[in-house]
């Protein structure tokens, strides 16, 4: 793999196009604010950090979609997360409760 190419992501096997990532957005971005605004043809969707003992929050990240595109977003997003509860529970429920000897 070149330095300039993402790590390759199975789910995006299942993509109708091809999906780029540049190397400087692969790595991601750890963010613990989350704002929703919207407007009557656009959500905005900043996401930002806020160090702690500041108040202030840096937002790096503005993100503004289509109320169609933010449907098929909710849907997939909920659909993901009940994945991984379900797999939460499965790993719990493998773990063993008696004593280790």
């Amino acid at each position: 793999m070149s330095e300039n190419t993402p790590p390759s992501n199975p789910a995006n096997k299942n993509l109708p196009f091809p999906l780029r990532i540049p190397p400087e957005v692969a790595g991601g971005r750890y963010a613990n604010v989350f704002i929703i605004n919207h407007t009557d043809n656009e959500f905005i969707l900043d996401f930002g950090l806020q160090a702690p003992g500041l108040e202030e929050v840096t937002v790096f990240n503005r993100v503004i979609m289509t109320p169609a595109l933010v449907e098929r977003y909710l849907g997939v997003l909920t659909e993901s997360y009940r994945k991984y509860q379900n797999n939460l529970a499965a790993a719990a429920a493998k773990k063993p409760t008696g004593p280790a000897n």
